[in-house]
């Protein structure tokens, strides 16, 4: 990093720095590449009569925003697009909300745990009015601070969805579709809850976890289909908040993706809060009816339970959104999983092209969906970023204790 002024990017947990006062609207100090290697551009790119700005984005969850808030740190002219609230999946429908409640959570095991102290406290649930308040206010201040630095920073921020058309061109539907050009084009539209196959999400029964935090009442009877960090979270939140709730993973331990020890200790930790772990599920039927969502699930040796519950949370992973980008229009493909196939700075194989976050694939984390957006970012400036390396992001399951992992 520069020497200089730190110009902190409140809400994301990084700094930044630039070299002496901060670049203006009217100032320029960047240096554009196409070619990473010869730091030449190709002629449609070096044209500033060819572009109404350097940077168009495609979405403003976590990479997209702090993308434009660094393009623009570099004096470059930025755009950004998406017609839900600035912040994506992270700051609305995930890490936020869920850390949120998480903290209630806690408070309430402490609360329940005050005897031993010799402190007598009458325990409750929660309000679910004023919960609903406490949550909103969260998000709300955080969402301002997003707004304030666009405005801060001069990025256009315009509440539509878009779609490539030609290299560099997007289309912004608005109701009065017109078009803008950009050197370069940063796509960061995230991912959304994969639901089960042949069952879709009804918002009633069968539930993501963006329909499980839009609700303001978490009692009852719930099945967890997916023992990773989602599936472990929200069984944390919802046994301390009186439901009775199963767990159920296919892999012969919850949070499979971690060492063999972290995952069984939180199974015994999510036991002894109540919670129904069931692991080695191979096996699964969910059949909803009029009033509640008959489960019948086997672990492979003949062995079947049956049970019934109010509600089933399905937490088996996120898919990308890249349906309506317009990939066909520059023949770029999806690879494996619909993920998109991208150089170590997050350039596709369309020259100009860029994608950051859940898009990208590998850990769908915002931290490191930040990250690869500013190397996205410095390498169309010129910056000669160091790459992500996917062993160096830290990964953290927030239950009660929290489970922590970085490295291989």
């Amino acid at each position: 990093m520069e020497k200089g002024r730190k110009d902190s990017l409140s809400g994301t947990g990084l700094a930044l720095s630039e070299r002496g006062r901060p670049i203006g609207a009217g100032e320029r100090n960047i240096r554009l590449v196409g070619d990473k290697k010869s730091g030449q551009l190709p002629g449609d790119l070096c044209d500033p009569m060819t572009h109404d700005v350097d940077l168009v984005i495609l979405g403003a969850g976590s990479a997209g925003y702090v993308g434009a808030i660094r393009a623009a740190q570099l004096g470059m002219r930025v755009t950004i697009l998406d017609p839900s609230p600035v912040g994506g999946t992270c700051l609305h429908d995930g890490c936020i909300p869920t850390k949120a409640l998480l903290e209630v959570s806690g408070f309430l095991r402490s609360l329940a745990e005050s005897a031993r102290f010799g402190v007598s406290v009458s325990s409750s649930l929660p309000d679910p009015d004023k919960l609903s308040t406490f949550r909103s206010g969260i998000i709300d201040r955080l969402t301002r601070g997003i707004e304030f630095l666009f405005k801060k920073h001069g990025i256009t921020h315009i509440r539509a969805k878009g779609t490539l058309v030609a290299p560099g061109i997007v289309r912004i539907l608005d109701g009065t579709p017109r078009e803008i050009r950009g050197r370069f084009v940063l796509l960061s539209t995230g991912s959304r809850p994969r639901p089960l196959p042949g069952l879709a999400f009804d918002g009633r029964q069968i539930l993501s976890s963006t329909d499980l935090l839009r609700r303001s009442r978490f009692d009852g009877r719930v099945a967890i289909v997916g023992g990773g960090a989602i599936g472990c979270e929200f069984a944390d939140i919802l046994s301390a908040f009186g439901s009775r709730v199963f767990l159920l993973e296919k892999e012969p331990r919850i949070l499979p993706l971690e060492d063999t020890e972290l995952g069984e200790a939180l199974a015994r930790e999510l036991s002894g809060m109540g919670v129904e772990v069931r692991t080695g599920v191979s096996s699964l039927t969910v059949v909803p009816g009029a009033s509640d969502v008959s489960i019948r699930f086997g672990d492979g040796g003949g062995r079947e339970e049956d049970v019934r519950v109010d509600a089933v949370l399905v937490a088996i992973g996120r898919e990308p959104v890249t349906e309506g980008l317009g990939l066909e229009n520059l023949g770029l493909a999806t690879g494996k999983g619909g993920f998109l196939p991208l150089d170590p700075f997050g350039e596709t194989s369309v020259r100009g092209l860029y994608a950051a976050g859940d898009l990208a694939g590998g850990y769908l984390l915002a931290h490191k969906a930040s990250h690869e957006a500013i190397v996205a970012v410095e390498a169309m400036a010129g910056r000669n970023p160091r790459s992500l390396d996917p062993a160096l992001v830290p990964r953290v399951v927030y239950t009660h204790p929290e489970v922590v992992s970085i490295g291989l």
